[in-house]
């Protein structure tokens, strides 16, 4: 059972994954955001249910919310989760992304 909401802990109530600007061109600058609402904890961002990591072509903003493709490429093809939480609850969202 989990434990009672406190005034200053609400559950997360809405996530989504925007595309920020052009859909995804080859070789271009490609940004993903996953807006959330109520108290989330943590942000994760994952690439076909595995945990996706920054490294010499994908960035993770500090609060891991945006995830940018500098550049994207086909390889990035598959399916990208976004997992806000908090202690009462997980909300996971996917996107199909093809180039």
């Amino acid at each position: 059972m989990s434990p009672p909401l406190t005034e200053d802990m609400t559950p997360v109530t809405m996530a989504s994954i925007k595309i920020v600007g052009a859909q995804p061109i080859e070789n271009h600058t490609f940004t993903l955001t996953c807006e959330t609402a109520g108290s989330v904890e943590s942000v994760i961002w994952m690439y076909n249910w595995s945990p996706l990591y920054a490294d010499n072509r994908r960035n993770l903003s500090m609060d891991n919310t945006t995830l940018t493709f500098d550049p994207v490429m086909k390889s990035d093809n598959g399916n990208y989760q976004c997992v806000a939480s908090n202690q009462f609850i997980k909300v996971i969202l996917r996107l199909c992304l093809c180039v």
